[in-house]
């Protein structure tokens, strides 16, 4: 008979840990308010699992007296379990105590304890999460086989007899994965058996990249991970349907993505042009182009950005047209950036149908060409991967000026041909242009279709960023999905 707390957890700890039968090991626990029936069976992955029934005494009683019968019938398996445990944790009550003499003559070589005030089911919790692991767990990656191919593999997390609290770091490089996100799912392998089991299956959204994470064992079937950016989420689709998604090949890696972004930061009077509030407009959805890129599959992102407003024709302008407000920057500062952007005076609008969005163009192809002329290292590639991609995203209202006299628009004052430069950005530079413009499609000047080589997105609408944002060159690659992470030396 065991009589202390202590030594009750220790038998608790050895009944489980012995315990390999597909059929339960039975703890029932007479306690002060209720018949608690816990049963355990261990699963194919090697986390023990129960679950517990709780009857409280009036439900057992009969004429005002605990019914023996109804003791014996609230623990149907208590004859064919291979292993149980009786526990009376009340041990002043006289329900408690006759019920456990009852079930004790019922299965004679039953482990019996009169422990008051002890917990069984939190003696329970304790003792199965800091079982060591009989299996040991991996994480399904992925690596390239032959000639691209993807084959799925294992990363070991933690091998047989780890426990709770150990933790293990890992690298990890995700590719598009989708709007389901890219799935972590832990499998255990048994020696003995020769076979994997899952043990959890769970997905985030995560942006391509790479991922320096940690991975914590908080118990036998219990696996956190450190470093990501959000909570994981319960995945629903079975290993079949992710294994069936992988691509055939895994793609090169993804170029480095430079986003230049130019904003018309004079505002026009007329509310019909969108009046003062037009800068602010423009600032917001370029905003939501930078957040789109940068939670997309580009990775290290850089962000320039440009404020252009008007060309003065006095004979010594105080100002130049073109501000460049940061170059090659981080998202976060990009958007710090926009916000003081959006909290300046709006420029004068000076020539009321026609910017200098000609001198933007030389301005962002100059610089280019500077950096291919000091021979700036572009960073590693991968497997023939371009080392960087620059799309330049236009936001204003006004076309550019010609470079000579045309009726009712004047000329550049610095001459520029904004044709001319539009090519060299977009041949030679390898640029890909996009706009944003105040007016809808049907009424924006003609210019701004044959800068972007199309209509320009309406500034007004909405629903199509994504298809903007694939049209600069830095969304996902279509119908391109790794589901599973791949492994990467840490």
């Amino acid at each position: 008979m065991i009589e202390q707390s202590g030594e009750l957890r220790e038998s608790l700890k050895n009944a489980i840990s012995q315990h390999s039968s597909q059929k339960p090991l039975l703890v029932v626990d007479a306690t002060a308010e209720s018949l608690d029936v816990h049963e355990l069976v261990r699963l194919e992955n090697g986390v023990p699992s129960g679950r517990t029934w709780r009857t409280p005494w009036s439900g057992l009683v009969r004429y005002e007296q605990l019914d023996r019968q109804a003791v014996l019938d609230r623990v149907p398996r208590l004859h064919d379990a291979p292993t149980v445990l009786l526990a009376c944790t009340f041990t002043s009550g006289m329900r408690p105590l006759l019920a456990h003499d009852w079930l004790a003559a019922q299965r004679p070589d039953a482990r019996t304890a009169r422990v008051n005030g002890a917990s069984v089911t939190e003696l329970l919790r304790e003792v199965i999460a800091e079982e060591p692991l009989s299996q040991s767990y991996e994480l399904v990656t992925v690596r390239e086989a032959g000639s691209g191919r993807p084959e799925l593999s294992g990363l070991l997390l933690f091998p047989v007899g780890s426990r709770r609290g150990d933790r293990e770091s890992l690298t990890l490089r995700c590719e598009p994965a989708g709007e389901d996100g890219t799935v972590f799912a832990v499998m255990a392998w048994s020696p003995e058996r020769g076979t994997l089991s899952l043990v959890s299956r769970r997905r985030i959204r995560l942006a391509p990249g790479r991922y320096r994470l940690s991975a914590e064992l908080r118990g036998p079937g219990r696996i956190g991970f450190h470093g990501l950016p959000g909570p994981l989420l319960r995945e629903e689709r079975s290993t079949e349907e992710l294994v069936a998604a992988l691509p055939v090949r895994l793609a090169p890696a993804a170029p480095r993505a430079h986003l230049v972004c130019a904003v018309e930061a004079a505002a026009q009077q007329d509310e019909a042009d969108g009046g003062p509030g037009a800068v602010a407009a423009r600032v917001s959805r370029v905003r939501e182009v930078i957040e789109e890129v940068a939670a997309g599959p580009r990775p290290g992102l850089t962000v320039s950005l440009i404020a252009y407003g008007s060309h003065s024709y006095e004979r010594r302008p105080r100002h130049g047209p073109v501000d460049v407000v940061l170059w090659k920057s981080s998202p976060d500062k990009a958007l710090t950036a926009l916000d003081e952007l959006a909290a300046r005076p709006p420029i004068p609008p000076g020539h009321p149908r026609a910017a200098p969005v000609e001198c933007v163009l030389a301005e962002v192809e100059a610089r280019l060409a500077e950096r291919v002329r000091s021979a700036e290292p572009s960073g590693p590639g991968a497997r023939g991967a371009e080392p960087e991609r620059t799309a330049l995203l236009l936001a204003g209202y006004r076309p550019p000026h010609p470079p000579w006299p045309t009726p009712g628009l004047l000329p550049c004052p610095a001459g520029v041909d904004w044709e001319e430069a539009l090519v060299q950005l977009v041949h030679r530079r390898r640029v890909r242009v996009g706009a944003i413009c105040d007016r809808p499609e049907t009424r924006s000047h003609p210019a701004w279709a044959r800068i972007t080589g199309r209509s320009p997105r309406a500034g007004a609408d909405t629903g199509r960023l994504s298809d903007l944002v694939a049209r600069l060159g830095l969304g996902p690659d279509e119908g391109y999905r790794v589901p599973f992470p791949i492994s990467e030396p840490s």
